[in-house]
């Protein structure tokens, strides 16, 4: 019994069991907004009040416990917690926007100016060191996860759309999600910045807290764009093949896990930016394309990525895909178009031309159909983790009768609100046992202290 109590002061479960809670009253809440009959507006911005209030308590008692020293990783626990809860797994910042375009953003500016106002407490409560190049990707991540779905929303929507769908907005949307990691890239570039230890009095190691939080917030955006922006992606860009949409997004992020995995990916460097360059060099140059935006700027991508390369690692390769590049975007400029060249060489009866333009349409054909396999790897992934979360749902549902009979005779609302005070009592309960830990130490150092001053007096009255 001893070692059970042992280990809920140690690992307190009851945060979790908190948020678990909390995630379950927004999914359920989100749901209902689909169905305008079930729920009124005023009770739906209540609970995205309720959740507003709940994140700041939640990272008012991390703060709490951490400046205090009062079990540290509890308060560590907690700066998890509320990072998970501003990245909208529950996806209800996106169903909020289904009321009105007016109260989907005025929704997600109050969260944008609250999410400021956390992270200024958190680095200047803790006295985290300030990285531009960190803080810029997470803020912007957690921008892209509320805002991405609404802009998308908005063109199709759009009276207008016939006229508007031409512009490329899922592209520009992962060409900002490439963009935002670009200053760590280049902080980290040759070097490990992202590794150093940098010790802090609240929280020990902080550089692990930035690393966490950047790799939880790396793995969020793409899911959540790939689930509710890609869905429009067939409608409004139906001739742009997914690879280049994506492009920019992949060609940063294989660099970004190179900075925070560098032990890891070091040993095979040069074969990883063979292998980048040429795959991107063939989806730039072999594949048909339709937005003259998206191959220009992926083009500019790959030509600061090979001279990047060339300058600080002298790679011949890179070197070799920057002068081709660099020729046949020229080329396409100056003549037209490569495929006319081509045309007119073939011909001629350039039947070596021939026979390159054949080997190199295949090498394509096979990279493109070994990049479509990773992304629908990622799509599965997606589509797992929501599988999941609804499978969470309903495991909780099943097991708790009581819960069973009010799903049947209330409303989903209500079930929602039910959840979310449990939540809160239970995050009360987890903060009391966090800190009746600290009071029961010192209690025990008080009692040792007085002991030991009764032993002292009453030796002296011996003496």
């Amino acid at each position: 019994m001893k070692t059970l109590q042992e280990w809920l002061e140690k690992n307190n479960p009851l945060y979790l069991i908190s948020v678990v809670f909390m995630l379950l009253g927004l999914y359920l809440a989100g749901t209902t907004i689909d169905n305008p009959d079930e729920v009124s507006v005023s009770a739906i911005l209540s609970i995205f009040a309720i959740q507003n209030v709940y994140e700041l308590i939640v990272l008012g008692m991390a703060i709490y416990l951490l400046k205090n020293k009062i079990q540290n990783e509890h308060g560590k626990m907690l700066l998890a917690f509320g990072l998970i809860l501003m990245g909208d797994i529950t996806f209800y910042q996106v169903r909020i926007s289904s009321l009105s375009t007016l109260i989907g953003w005025g929704a997600t500016l109050v969260y944008v100016l609250l999410a400021l106002i956390k992270f200024v407490a958190v680095i200047k409560l803790l006295n985290l060191k300030v990285y531009k190049s960190r803080i810029l990707f997470l803020l912007s991540s957690f921008l892209l996860v509320w805002i991405s779905p609404k802009l998308t929303y908005l063109i199709l929507d759009s009276p207008n759309f016939k006229y508007v769908y031409e512009i490329p907005i899922i592209y520009y949307i992962w060409l900002a999600a490439a963009l935002i990691q670009v200053p760590f890239i280049v902080e980290n570039w040759g070097k490990a910045e992202i590794h150093e230890t940098i010790n802090n009095p609240y929280l020990g190691d902080e550089t692990r807290v930035w690393r966490w939080g950047m790799i939880f917030v790396f793995f969020l955006l793409p899911i959540q764009i790939f689930l509710n922006v890609m869905d429009s992606y067939r409608i409004m860009m139906p001739e742009v093949p997914v690879e280049t949409v994506v492009l920019p997004w992949v060609l940063c992020s294989v660099y970004f896990c190179k900075s925070m995995w560098i032990d890891l990916f070091e040993e095979y460097e040069e074969k990883i930016d063979n292998t980048v360059l040429i795959i991107s060099f063939l989806i730039i140059f072999f594949r048909p394309h339709v937005s003259f935006s998206a191959q220009f700027i992926n083009s500019v991508f790959l030509f600061v990525l090979s001279s990047a390369i060339w300058f600080t690692r002298k790679n011949k390769v890179s070197l070799a895909v920057f002068g081709i590049s660099v020729i046949l975007s020229f080329g396409n400029l100056i003549s037209g178009s490569l495929e006319l060249f081509v045309k007119d060489v073939k011909d001629v009866g350039g039947s070596l031309v021939q026979t390159i333009e054949v080997i190199l349409e295949y090498t394509a054909l096979w990279f493109g159909k070994i990049y479509m396999f990773f992304v629908k790897i990622i799509e599965a992934a997606a589509k797992l983790f929501k599988v999941l979360f609804n499978s969470v749902y309903d495991v909780v549902i099943m097991i708790c009768d009581g819960v069973i009979y009010l799903k049947r005779n209330i409303s989903k609302t209500m079930l929602a609100f039910l959840f979310i005070i449990v939540s809160f009592v239970f995050l009360t309960l987890g903060f009391k046992m966090s800190v009746k830990k600290k009071n029961d130490l010192n209690k025990e150092e008080d009692q040792e202290n007085k002991d030991e001053q009764e032993n002292k007096d009453e030796q002296e009255n011996k003496d």
